[in-house]
């Protein structure tokens, strides 16, 4: 979904780039059995800024325990991330340290995925890039 709700229902936020994206991880989820994460689509890569700043002002969004945003890495990972942390910074929530990683603080986990995909290695780099994130995702409370 866009950032249409006037209230968040979750805990769990994932934040994506597209629709591509949120159909992937709804069937990602659904399959690996993972349930409760409310699915923000953020219609493109440099519209994460926008999106974060609305979101924290939601009804709701204190409630949020985790938040996992995933985005491409469009040929430059370092530049993917720190685009999505400077985002964060900028509504004061803290960010991991690292890509593919969550970090918490105050009671609120946070995790950037960045995918780096290449045409030639796309199966490969996707299951890779899938189980790093599910990884990640907890299964069970928040």
């Amino acid at each position: 979904m866009t950032l249409k709700p006037k209230e968040i229902t979750s805990e769990k936020l994932l934040l994506v780039e597209g629709k591509d994206e949120v159909n992937f991880f709804e069937a990602l989820l659904d399959k690996a059995g993972i349930e409760g994460f409310e699915m923000i689509n953020v219609e493109g890569k440099g519209n994460f800024t926008q999106h974060l700043k609305m979101l924290c002002l939601l009804t709701g969004f204190e409630r949020v325990k985790t938040l996992i945003i995933i985005r491409d890495a469009d040929n430059n990972p370092d530049a993917a991330f720190a685009s999505v942390k400077n985002a964060l910074h900028a509504i004061h929530l803290h960010a991991p340290n690292r890509q593919n990683e969550l970090k918490e603080h105050l009671g609120r986990k946070v995790g950037i995925f960045i995918i780096v995909l290449k045409e030639y290695s796309l199966p490969f780099l996707l299951a890779s890039c899938t189980l790093n994130i599910l990884r990640h995702i907890p299964t069970s409370g928040v």
